[in-house]
């Protein structure tokens, strides 16, 4: 079947992609999906954009194109529905990147799992209703070299070639079940994606040690060098792993190289990339070995009494997704609880004000989140 796929069109002018978008405009559903460099660059770019509808496949370059706003103006169209597998990383990206948000979306994961499939992958729902197997090589593919080879575009077109013909499968499923209106709350729930800003923590160091992995000196000493490290990988526009590896900065912490032999016996370090800056890791090192032993940060406080009141919904949620056979943040997000914990709703009418609860979601649970609230 992949053998009989048919190249994807290449759009690569600000011309073409309005006219393309233009006869897109009239579709009733496009599926859509990206591909970043977010392996091998520090700041991370749309590198790809994947089209399909039922007859035809199509891959926008950004970086060619100068105008990408007539996709944006298909992604916020109403009429038309975005099918994504997994919306929401594409989704921050692209607002990241465009500034584009969506509309009407129709997520084939999230639909997998509603229909109540054990794995929703790409991978796994392609090969079980089309009899087709992905090929992974490609996974990790630098999408933002150019040209890319006619094998990547070919794995970049199979993100979306199927999303048409799967959409309708799991429209059809979730028709039977009854679960459409669900669905549709549930799709909203993804569109709602919060954009972190990238910002480097610089007591982020903790996240990579165990605790009492390291005490005293050490401490200190992976205090500086993860510091250091941000700064190569922001002057070389590498991910931070790629210029040393977290296993081994804690390494080097434990054990600091004294000299350049040191250094370049270690493993999981990116030679080309440290190498200019191998002495100065080296300063640093020894200037850390003097320096005040850093203390863990304390946790961010949340209110009690707010606390309390949402674990007490979480715990509702998680019974309410077992008895369902379903994963419990499908049943209410995550921020729909911390919101309702917070708002503590009395009636019907304010708890419909609550963003992420739906019709649906307010016939179908409204009286036990209510009866939930008034206990606490």
């Amino acid at each position: 079947m992949i053998d009989a796929l048919l190249p994807a069109h290449y759009v690569t002018t600000s011309s073409a992609l309005r006219d393309l978008m233009h006869e897109l405009q009239q579709q009733p559903l496009v599926a859509v999906d990206t591909e970043s460099n977010s392996y091998y660059a520090y700041v991370t770019r749309v590198c790809l954009v994947q089209l399909s509808t039922p007859t035809q496949d199509y891959i926008l370059d950004p970086f060619a194109i100068d105008d990408m706003q007539p996709f944006g103006d298909l992604l916020a169209n109403p009429q038309v529905e975005k099918v994504f597998h997994a919306a929401e990383y594409d989704l921050i990206c692209l607002r990241r990147d465009f500034g584009f948000a969506a509309a009407n979306l129709f997520d084939t994961m999230l639909a997998a799992r509603l229909c109540g499939e054990q794995t929703f992958g790409l991978n796994d729902i392609l090969k079980r209703h089309f009899g087709v197997t992905l090929d992974k090589t490609h996974q990790l593919d630098d999408w933002g070299v150019r040209p890319l080879s006619a094998e990547s575009l070919r794995y970049a077109q199979m993100d979306t070639h199927y999303l048409p013909a799967l959409r309708q499968i799991y429209y059809d499923k979730l028709a039977e079940l009854g679960a459409l209106d669900e669905a549709r709350e549930v799709f909203e729930d993804a569109l709602r994606v919060e954009i972190k800003p990238n910002t480097f923590d610089p007591d982020g160091f903790w996240k990579l040690i165990r605790p009492k992995e390291l005490k005293g000196q050490p401490l200190a000493v992976l205090s500086a060098l993860y510091a250091l490290r941000e700064r190569v990988a922001m002057a070389t526009n590498l991910p931070p792993h790629r210029v040393i590896e977290n296993h081994t900065l804690v390494r080097m912490a434990a054990h600091p190289p004294l000299g350049m032999r040191d250094l370049w016996q270690l493993r999981g370090v990116n030679m080309t990339a440290l190498k200019p800056y191998a002495q100065e890791l080296l300063e640093t090192v020894r200037a850390a070995q003097k320096a005040p032993i850093p203390t863990m940060p304390e946790p961010k406080r949340v209110d009690p009494v707010l606390s309390d009141r949402y674990i007490a919904l979480h715990a509702w949620r998680k019974e309410k997704g077992i008895a369902r056979g379903l994963d419990s943040n499908i049943i209410v997000s995550k921020q729909t609880l911390w919101e309702i914990a917070r708002l503590m709703p009395q009636t019907h009418e304010e708890l419909a004000q609550v963003v992420g609860m739906g019709a649906w979601r307010l016939q179908a649970y409204g009286d036990e989140i209510l009866a939930l609230v008034r206990t606490l």
